[in-house]
């Protein structure tokens, strides 16, 4: 009887050991509660600085398509100014036309050369974007 007691005493002592030992770690891991709060208050931190930063970003590159949509507004109004000049053209009509195309054409390239710089400046603040979710 003696000698069961003291196997059911040294298992209890072990196995106590095995489920108190975690527990003396758990600090280190993290888990204790000081810990918790500090790392919620900074993970909140970054996080609200991180949404700022987005949305300085996105506040910008807003402002830039503004600026590009008023560029293509102008090329626009500038094709429309070529069309209006070519329908008051009441003679030679092939020469007419030619010049106009010209003119068209030299505004195909500019608007080609906007879509491009747009392109340019939505991967730049893509990659911002993804810079700021790499942070996290």
């Amino acid at each position: 009887m003696k000698k069961q007691i003291v196997l059911l005493l040294s298992s209890l002592t072990v196995s106590s050991a095995l489920f108190t030992t975690p527990l003396a770690y758990s600090h280190d891991r993290g888990h204790s509660r000081e810990w918790s709060d500090n790392n919620s208050y900074d993970v909140r931190y970054d996080r609200e600085n991180t949404n700022r930063d987005r949305e300085d970003i996105n506040h910008e590159r807003d402002a830039a398509h503004r600026e590009f949509d008023a560029m293509m507004r102008d090329v626009d109004e500038e094709n429309r100014e070529i069309d209006r000049w070519q329908s008051s053209q009441r003679y030679n009509h092939q020469a007419v036309a030619e010049e106009a195309n010209r003119k068209r054409d030299a505004l195909n390239r500019k608007r080609d050369r906007i879509n491009r710089e747009r392109d340019r400046m939505n991967r730049y603040y893509d990659e911002q974007n993804r810079a700021l979710d790499r942070r996290n």
